[in-house]
């Protein structure tokens, strides 16, 4: 009876390694798919993407504002126009979808390069409507 109990935790435990080694796995979030391959995981639902406080503050604070606030003059905005400034999170909401292009796009920020992990959790919140 010992031996049949071994044998029977034994094929347990060699089935569940069989089934979680099938399972196809996202490679951009590393998590397992449902059984039907063709479903697509939706990150917004997911992960917590953050929010303004989290994700959109301190992302205009390090890459937008050293250009795109109301208390730099004209001469110290790196080319920025003197009405675009990012200053609240109203003046960000008003300008998403220039936001969201120009950094997909690459063309923002111009004098320096966002790292990739930067850049997806920024379009990440962005995308699933930043809360």
């Amino acid at each position: 009876m010992l031996n049949f109990l071994k044998s029977l935790f034994s094929l347990v435990l060699v089935s569940a390694s069989l089934l979680s080694c099938s399972a196809e796995v996202d490679s951009a979030q590393n998590l397992p798919l449902s059984v039907d391959a063709t479903a697509r995981i939706d990150p917004c639902e997911l992960q917590r993407v953050g929010d303004w406080f989290s994700v959109g503050e301190p992302f205009m604070l390090s890459w937008c504002r050293g250009c795109h606030s109301r208390d730099l003059p004209s001469g110290s905005r790196g080319g920025a126009p003197l009405e675009i400034n990012f200053d609240t999170r109203t003046d960000f909401d008003l300008r998403v979808v220039q936001i969201r292009a120009r950094v997909m796009d690459g063309t923002m920020p111009p004098a320096m390069t966002l790292s990739e992990a930067e850049k997806e959790a920024f379009l990440d919140w962005v995308n699933c409507g930043s809360p």
